[in-house]
Order: C-alpha cells, then structure tokens, then sequence
C-alpha cells in the first residue's frame, strides 16, 4: 500500500538528487571552514576534551568526516537566505497554455 512504481521512484530520486548537486556546488562548496569552526566543533562534540579555552594542537588530525558535518551545519545555516536571494533575483515566467497541455493527460 507504501509502494511507488519504479518511474516515480526514478524521477523523484533524479530530482533528489540534481537538488542535492546543484546546492553542493552554489552553497556547500562556497563555505570556508575556519579555525574557529573547528574549534566550535570540538567543544560542542567533547571529542577529545578540548574546550574552547584550550589551546587547538594543530597537530591532531582533522577528521574529514568532521569537515563535511561543519561544511553541512553552515550550508543548512545558510540555505534560508540563500533561497530567499534566488526568489528575490530570479524571475519565474510560466507559459500558460503549455502548461495547460501538460497537466491534461
């Protein structure tokens, strides 16, 4: 009773995922990670007791999964002002009548 057809599957995971790139490469791509989100990260996550008041060892490994989580926290910071600029800067014009020839089966 849950089930979809694989066509809708298929075009529901194709727009997913052309979704997915096209803010990877507008937004997730574009935010620089700093010292001090690292640092951020670490306080807030306790992964090896540093506090925000310790100095950073440098020399520790920056996990790149730990990248991806900082990176994916701010892009999902940023996504609300980011859609409301594209809203306000792009203009959308329907065509009516195809439209209209679409919709009817």
């Amino acid at each position: 009773e849950n089930a979809i057809s694989y066509d809708i599957w298929k075009e529901r995971i194709t727009k997913r995922l052309i979704i997915e790139k096209v803010i990877a490469l507008e937004l997730e791509n574009k935010i620089t990670i700093t010292r001090e989100d690292i640092l951020k990260y670490y306080s807030e996550n306790d992964i090896t007791g540093n506090t925000a008041s310790e100095p950073f060892d440098e020399s520790k490994q920056i996990n790149q999964k730990m990248i991806q989580k900082i990176r994916r926290k701010k892009a999902e910071e940023e996504y609300q002002p980011w859609i409301t600029r594209i809203k306000n800067e792009v203009t959308i014009d329907i065509n009516k009548d195809l439209w209209e020839k679409l919709a009817t089966p």
